[in-house]
């Protein structure tokens, strides 16, 4: 782990191809663990892991909890139930407590978009030396969960030797827009419909959609939102960094051999580069329910 980079895990974006191998390298040494004699290694031996989770969700706190005793930490469990956060008590008083008691991680888990990224920027500029790992915030972002799927995949298609290698397997992308297509033309019953989002879903994958929709914007538009969700992600990032990397994805994107990202000629195109987010989904709400009632 000598070229690990991360002193917090917040979101997967910062992920380098050398970061996803190095993870799937030590959860294949790491995964029988509960098969060995001892059911334990001593890796995190006189680590001190904090589990905080300011909403329920027990899968992902017990998970997290023998994780870290199968590799021989410490565990301290924060329950919101019988905290002092109905006394006025902020996250950050909560970490701070905790990181008092020598807490080495924290793992947190919270219902609001940033909350760990927050908290790791606080601790980043007081020099604390703690790290957080997110375990989900919000609809933002949960990197552990992302990794297990990794890993699954990867291993899937290489049980002996998981790697990022075997996920540029054509079977990959054939199996998920197999799955997407699914779920477009046979929704669950309790659904009347589906809509699919992606780079390619409609020259690829659902090309008899009832409505396809080309949305875009202009380049520096669509850099000044990147650039904006960045920094509020507190990334060390110039602007005009944001420009060249969109703008290089755009060429990437159009030049593809299998489903360029363009325009199909029965598509909609819906530009948002004047709009809001909420004038967005009225515009293409209005241009469905004018269609549907023709």
């Amino acid at each position: 782990m000598n070229n690990w980079k991360h002193n917090h895990i917040l979101d997967l974006s910062t992920f380098s191809l050398e970061d996803y191998n190095t993870v799937l390298e030590l959860t294949t040494r790491f995964k029988d663990v509960h098969k060995s004699s001892s059911r334990k290694l001593p890796a995190l031996q006189g680590r001190l892991i904090t589990n905080l989770f300011f909403e329920p969700s027990t899968r992902t706190r017990t998970s997290f909890e023998l994780a870290a005793k199968r590799l021989s930490a410490d565990v301290q469990n924060f329950s919101v139930s019988t905290s002092s956060l109905s006394k006025g008590e902020t996250p950050l008083d909560t970490i701070l407590t905790y990181i008092s008691m020598g807490a080495d991680i924290l793992v947190i888990r919270h219902e609001s978009t940033n909350v760990p990224a927050d908290l790791a920027n606080y601790v980043d500029i007081n020099n604390i030396n703690t790290s957080i790992l997110n375990a989900g915030d919000g609809y933002h972002s949960h990197p552990s969960q992302g990794l297990l799927d990794l890993f699954t995949l990867a291993t899937f298609f290489n049980p002996l030797e998981p790697s990022t290698n075997t996920l540029l397997n054509k079977k990959i992308r054939n199996i998920v827009h197999k799955f997407q297509q699914k779920c477009a033309y046979s929704p669950p019953l309790k659904y009347s419909g589906s809509v699919l989002d992606g780079r390619d879903i409609i020259t690829v994958q659902v090309k008899n959609a009832m409505f396809k929709f080309f949305i875009t914007a202009s380049l520096k538009v669509r850099a000044k939102r990147r650039y904006d969700e960045l920094k509020n992600l507190n990334k060390k990032i110039t602007f005009n960094e944001v420009l060249k990397s969109v703008k290089n994805r755009d060429k990437s994107d159009r030049e593809r051999k299998h489903g360029p990202l363009k325009k199909t000629k029965d598509s909609i195109l819906i530009n948002t580069t004047k709009l809001s987010k909420k004038a967005c989904f009225m515009k293409i709400k209005d241009i469905m329910d004018r269609k549907l009632k023709a």
